[in-house]
């Protein structure tokens, strides 16, 4: 407080590497600018909350997560991905494992605390 610092967390400061590997499939993206994801050998129940986000192994963006069908299904809501982002990242599945792509889990970070100590 003296020298006026705010601590803060940052969830890809704390990034977790998804169990299994996954494909995301567009439904209907110009209307709801939502994504399944499909999961081979993942634990979604388990691994994830809404609120979390998904992204490509070596990749900025992430998705934040709006449903958990079950282990292996989630919906995830893409309205911050550019259209090129989206072609190129996230339906370009060319990786080692049938089509799917290795990613990474951001855990939701309540960022009220952080503002909270800013207006202290």
């Amino acid at each position: 407080k003296a020298l006026d610092v705010v601590p803060v967390k940052r969830a890809q400061d704390d990034a977790i590497k998804g169990t299994g590997k996954v494909s995301f499939q567009v439904e209907d993206f110009q209307a709801s600018r939502k994504l399944k994801v499909m999961g081979v050998d993942t634990s979604f129940l388990s691994s994830l909350k809404t609120g979390d986000k998904i992204r490509p192994t070596g990749t900025a963006t992430g998705v934040k997560v709006v449903e958990i069908v079950d282990d292996t299904t989630a919906v995830v809501d893409a309205s911050a991905v550019g259209e090129e982002e989206l072609q190129n990242v996230f339906l370009n599945t060319k990786d080692d494992n049938d089509g799917a792509l290795s990613y990474d889990i951001l855990k939701h970070v309540d960022l009220h605390v952080v503002f909270e100590r800013v207006l202290d």
